[in-house]
């Protein structure tokens, strides 16, 4: 499955009163001077992906979606993973399915497999 984000719209959304973005589906870089919302940017994309930090997404959206979701597993005692780690074991998943498209060729362990 392919996902490309054509347009990011933020209307009220942290230091944003209104503030679209147009990618046209393709790689972007977001950059400016310090405190210009940089940052409100990427959360507005992590908020897409993966819901509010302390709730996550919910579970009607969750439950109408149940084949395109993964779970990440989690001992009973444990509270929960904060966003970052989630975000961070997501990745690697994605990464690890796709080969690990152009992360395997640089650094000490380029010759060795993993």
């Amino acid at each position: 499955m392919d996902i490309r984000i054509q347009t990011l719209v933020l209307d009220n959304f942290k230091c944003h009163r209104h503030l679209e973005l147009d990618f046209r589906g393709g790689n972007a870089s977001v950059y400016g001077d310090n405190a210009t919302g940089k940052t409100s940017v990427y959360d507005a994309f992590v908020w897409l992906l993966f819901g509010k930090e302390t709730k996550g997404l919910p579970e009607d959206f969750l439950e109408q979606h149940r084949e395109s979701c993964v779970k990440i597993p989690m001992r009973a005692e444990a509270r929960s993973l904060n966003l970052s780690n989630a975000v961070a074991i997501t990745v690697f998943e994605a990464l690890r399915q796709l080969n690990f498209p152009g992360l395997t060729d640089h650094g000490k362990m380029k010759h060795n497999s993993l």
